[in-house]
């Protein structure tokens, strides 16, 4: 069931149910459902709902939570973050007690969940829900009169069988019936040809619904920031502060910077909290709060502020793109454009806050000045965007916190690197309780942002250099259907991409980086996708599907190739995730697979 109203009908709903009940939080790991988590803490705190809060990697460490956790809690509200709209979420469950909510980004909705109204109950607007087929063009519904209608036909039959039996018997008794009988069964023979009608509108029926479904579920897409709409409610509850803005707007920025959703809807939201933005810092400007927030023109450059300027630049996906970082001449081209910077290789290589105040103060506007004599789009490295100012503690920008969160995660995961990756997720939600997110963003306690500024930079700079590693051994492949890439089974990195999020962010920066380096007779690479390897370390190989570098529309039709796939080999994925672009698949199935996937994409 599909809940537009986000006051009255769910958040009403959920407090009231959730004191009776109680409230459970199931919260995918990524920095949109992390930060839509925290801004809905944050309200429940105020309104003294109790509420636990678990996070979840995968489809398999939910179910797994449910089956430890939540099955003896049989009248519970589960409350699911960023994940479940796009699967049959009762399919993980046998209980038709537990009420599920779902506040998700992922589209398109599983028709299943769209009409149950019993038990799911997806929050949502009505712009990012998009055409869902009708309930009668895909559930099959047989009127009284046909039920009634079939019934007889079957006692028809019946009697049939009776009355040749009868017949057998009795050869007078039948010579004496034959006139009314002969009636009975013309009768009879009409009824099964109606029958026979019936079962082939049906047949024909079930044909065109399949048919609707596989169109409606042919591309997967991104619909609002959940942490955005609950910043929304927030707002229309009155209960906005800097610091839930401040949390929407890292989550917006993250499904961007992800790239989840187009520039024109990144904008949307963007002009949406910038006057919230406004209102709520004018009225602070006398009472010089913790947290201030302005707009800013941002440089998408890698953590800028709290790193130098050639590292940042470096190791930025459009800078390696465009000067083909990749090689020695590529290296040479970024010191050229340093040097028309004006900047000296002594202040590149200091720390961006140790700089010159000159040489820092004209940074950005000579950087404009070069973008074209260098073939750059202003647009590919300039963001709108907001800095926040923290008292005592000076400036970050949106694009930094959606860095250092990811830092953050990257610690847990390295620290418990010899654990499976089923506990991965444990692991993180005890860093993440014990950290406080909140506290976090508010910079309460300064050795949160001392710890998530090197793990940031050093995840960034880990994932470009696979980037590079890959470019420069040409281990990237080209083939008529996609471009294929596998990270070695031996790579010292390896740990670091067994969740999503960098799996992700290493495919993307590596299609960028590639395309945008090959020369013209190459162009046709830029139409392909690219499907990316990456072993696991329990057992099986990690797939990856990205849509070509020239598709704007931020929909991505892999996930289709892969369920597709899946059926035509046989095999049932070892673990499914929440993004529908990634699958786990047994290594020995690698190269049926691929097979397969290279002939439904060609």
């Amino acid at each position: 069931m599909l809940v537009h109203e986000i006051v009255n009908q769910f958040y009403s709903d959920i407090l009231k149910k959730a004191r009776e009940r109680g409230l459970i939080i199931v919260t995918a790991i990524d920095v949109d459902a992390l930060c839509a988590t925290t801004i809905l803490k944050t309200l429940l705190t105020i309104d003294q709902i109790p509420f636990s809060v678990y996070p979840v990697a995968n489809r398999h460490e939910f179910e797994v939570y449910y089956n430890e956790k939540f099955e003896n809690e049989e009248s519970a509200i589960i409350l699911c973050i960023n994940h479940s709209a796009d699967f049959d979420v009762l399919s993980t469950v046998m209980n038709d007690t537990v009420e599920f909510w779902i506040i998700d980004s992922h589209r398109p909705i599983n028709i299943n969940n769209a009409y149950n109204a019993k038990q799911v109950k997806i929050v949502c607007k009505h712009k990012d829900v998009g055409e869902i087929p009708t309930y009668q063009e895909v559930f099959e519904t047989e009127s009284d009169e046909e039920k009634d209608s079939n019934d007889e036909l079957d006692e028809g039959l019946e009697e049939d069988n009776d009355d040749e039996n009868d017949y057998d018997n009795s050869a007078k008794a039948g010579e004496k019936r034959k006139g009314s009988n002969m009636g009975e069964k013309a009768s009879k023979r009409s009824r099964m040809e109606s029958h026979l009608e019936k079962n082939i509108r049906k047949k024909e029926w079930r044909a065109k619904r399949d048919q609707i479904l596989m169109d409606y579920d042919e591309f997967s897409f991104f619909g609002t920031s959940v942490a955005l709409l609950i910043c929304e409610l927030a707002i229309k509850l009155s209960k906005e502060s800097n610091e839930i803005l401040w949390l929407a707007l890292i989550g917006l920025n993250s499904q961007y910077l992800e790239s989840k959703i187009d520039r024109d809807s990144y904008m949307e939201g963007i002009a949406y909290l910038k006057g919230h933005v406004g209102r709520l810092n004018r009225e602070c400007e006398e009472t010089e709060p913790n947290l201030s927030i302005s707009f800013s023109n941002e440089l998408i450059l890698p953590l800028l502020r709290h790193w130098n300027v050639y590292d940042s630049m470096y190791n930025s996906s459009t800078v390696a793109a465009a000067f083909c970082l990749y090689n020695h001449d590529g290296r040479n081209k970024l010191n050229g454009f340093l040097a028309d910077l004006g900047l000296p290789v002594s202040q590149c290589q200091k720390s961006f806050v140790a700089m010159d105040l000159n040489a820092k103060e004209n940074f950005e506007n000579e950087f404009r000045v070069q973008l074209n004599r260098y073939q750059l789009e202003e647009s590919d490295l300039f963001l709108p965007s907001f800095l926040a100012s923290f008292k005592m503690h000076g400036k970050f920008s949106v694009l930094d916190f959606y860095y250092l969160i990811n830092g953050s995660l990257y610690r847990d995961l390295k620290v418990n690197s010899e654990e499976t990756d089923e506990t991965l997720a444990h692991s993180f939600y005890a860093a993440n309780n014990a950290r406080n997110l909140l506290d976090f963003l508010t910079l309460k306690s300064t050795n949160l942002i001392k710890e998530a500024v090197p793990q940031g930079i050093e995840l960034h700079s880990i994932i470009m250099e696979t980037v590079r590693s890959f470019i420069s051994k040409a281990l990237v492949c080209g083939t008529s259907s996609f471009l294929y890439v596998s990270l070695p089974q031996d790579d010292k990195h390896i740990v670091l991409f067994q969740l999503p999020v960098t799996i992700s962010c290493l495919a993307r920066y590596t299609l960028e980086i590639y395309v945008r380096g090959l020369p013209s007779r190459n162009k046709r690479f830029r139409q392909l996708p690219l499907i990316l390897r990456v072993p696991c370390l329990n057992s099986g190989d990690y797939y990856c599907g990205i849509p070509p570098y020239d598709d704007t529309s931020c929909k991505n039709v892999i996930h289709s190739a892969f369920d597709q796939a899946s059926k035509v080999i046989g095999f049932e994925p070892l673990n499914k995730l929440f993004d529908r672009n990634m699958v786990l698949i047994r290594s020995e199935d690698r190269s049926k697979f691929l097979d397969t996937l290279a002939t439904l994409l060609a």
